[in-house]
């Protein structure tokens, strides 16, 4: 033969080459390659990833997810996706980025766990994967692109015929092949003489009607979320009622659960989307890693976490009663070697962060470093007072969002004032925003700008042990996501009315698909009135 246009698999472009060569075939390959022996016509599939999230920060994304396959072009269409984040300045979150099998189940789950993260764009490594996503969206009732956006980096006439019609990336083929042809006759027409060289031919975005501008809340990327607390090991102990002095009850059920105010409050967040950051102390037994394998499930950096030889991973004993309500018993274990040096080892990760959550289950003086390393970094922190019944005088001020429950501020200002008074006397001292929690009586809100009550979620609880920190985790997140104070406290009341109508505190924390789903009720949750 005179010559061959090849266009060969990716796993024996040398070896065909080779081979060609040696028979003195003139060959022209029709493929990217580095190969500098053999003149090639092709394009990079990494510049098809890069043209599709280019795209979407052009138009306001910045918080985008990527599915890719376990293969060659997976990882080339990962690279134009990072370098067009790099180019953007966005840090590239490893957690976005999940290569699948080819199952559309693997993709339909892969979706939810994006969702969670609250991208609001994604990016498909072909139109197979997005007609994969497009069916886990349709069936979440999710809208393309009304609120969220997809696109293929790779083109075909499926695209077209997906409603809505998906943005994707044509590899021009023709073109490629009519270069290539044209390449080769002119060197066969050169007496055989081979020029070594590659022509790379650009990829072509297809606009069509699967991307729109983020909606409002998604566009930035997450700002980071800091939690500095304990973490336990919970014993929930189901009774007929809660015990008094002196009696003993039979229990009717009893379950082991990772729990503690700061991992409930980082999972909490993890689950919504939030860019969070957990720094506590774990034992190192079998407790510490179940509770750490958690917190990891959850979306959680677990870069502060330190195990600790010398103590077991604390644990609480909480008591359920039919109605909901709940008592604790806390044994500190490990958090209590949560010291002033582990918060300064690892310090650098309060800098640029949003909000600290700090629960006071730790050593007095380990909290009082952490709201100096708050002040220095600029971080605003949000504080439940609980399990004590002081707080020190200098803290008020450092403190951005101040969230006890009725029980907690009646425990630091005994006496007869009202809770509007309670939260006044806070305000007055330096705190920005009070929020008093109440229970099914809503939560009363006291900062520049509003004095007034919030209502509840009308809902039955099941078990209201970790509405706190449901409510505490979503608040933080619905703050960084760009919401209004109000707006973000029917969040997180919603977050908290979800809760407790399920067993459990981790497991009960509901995520942000969940959440979107109450919308109607969010915005009832978020109008503030005088009285109660």
């Amino acid at each position: 033969m005179d010559g061959v246009l090849f266009l060969p698999p990716e796993c024996c472009v040398d070896q065909a080459v080779d081979e060609f060569q040696k028979e003195k075939i003139p060959l022209l390959v029709l493929k990217y390659t580095q190969n500098t022996q053999v003149p090639s016509v092709g394009y990079e599939q990494s510049k098809a990833g890069y043209l599709a999230t280019k795209m979407l920060i052009q138009k306001g994304h910045r918080n985008i997810g990527c599915i890719l396959r376990k293969d060659t072009l997976g990882k080339e269409v990962q690279k134009g996706y990072a370098t067009a984040l790099f180019n953007h300045d966005i840090s590239m979150e490893q957690d976005k980025v999940i290569a699948v099998e080819n199952t559309r189940d693997d993709v339909e789950i892969v979706t939810r766990l994006l969702l969670n993260m609250n991208v609001s764009s994604i990016v498909c490594q072909d139109e197979m994967i997005a007609c994969s996503v497009y069916n886990a969206l349709h069936s979440t009732s999710i809208q393309i692109p009304k609120e969220i956006s997809v696109v293929s980096a790779k083109d075909s006439q499926i695209c077209t015929m997906l409603s809505p019609q998906l943005h994707g990336v044509e590899i021009p083929y023709h073109e490629m092949a009519g270069l290539g042809i044209e390449k080769l006759i002119n060197n066969l027409e050169n007496g055989g003489k081979t020029e070594h060289y590659t022509e790379i031919i650009n990829p072509i975005l297809h606009e069509r009607a699967s991307v729109a501008q983020p909606p409002l809340g998604k566009s930035g990327t997450r700002e980071k979320i800091i939690v500095v607390g304990s973490m336990n090991m919970d014993m929930v102990i189901k009774v007929p009622e809660l015990p008094k002095d002196g009696q003993t009850l039979l229990a009717y059920n009893m379950q082991l659960e990772p729990g503690g105010k700061g991992a409930n409050q980082a999972v909490g967040a993890g689950k919504l989307g939030g860019y969070v950051y957990m720094i506590g102390r774990l034992g190192n037994d079998n407790e510490g890693r179940v509770i750490y394998n958690n917190l990891v499930q959850s979306s959680v950096k677990t870069d502060g976490i330190v195990f600790d030889k010398n103590a077991m991973s604390g644990r609480a004993y909480i008591n359920v009663a039919p109605h909901g309500e709940s008592t604790i018993v806390v044994h500190r274990g490990a958090n209590q070697n949560l010291d002033v040096h582990q918060i300064h080892k690892f310090q650098h990760l309060f800098e640029g962060a949003r909000f600290c959550l700090l629960s006071l289950e730790i050593p007095e003086q380990t909290a009082d470093f952490t709201l100096a390393v708050c002040e220095k970094y600029r971080v605003q922190v949000m504080l439940k007072p609980a399990a004590i019944s002081h707080i020190p005088e200098e803290w008020i001020p450092k403190i951005a969002y101040f969230i006890p429950n009725e029980k907690e501020i009646n425990l630091l200002l005994p006496g007869d004032r009202s809770i509007e008074e309670k939260a006044e006397y806070f305000y007055q001292k330096g705190v920005a925003n009070v929020i008093v929690t109440l229970g099914n009586k809503g939560a009363y809100i006291k900062n520049q700008q509003y004095a007034g009550y919030v209502p509840s979620m009308d809902v039955e609880p099941l078990d209201t042990t970790g509405a706190a920190d449901a409510f505490i985790s979503a608040l933080a997140v619905a703050l960084c996501e760009g919401n209004p104070l109000t707006q973000a406290v029917g969040f997180a009341s919603c977050s908290a009315g979800i809760s407790i109508t399920r067993a459990g505190v981790q497991p009960a924390l509901p995520d942000h698909m969940l959440l979107d789903a109450y919308q109607d009720e969010i915005a009832l949750l978020s109008k503030i009135r005088e009285e109660r």
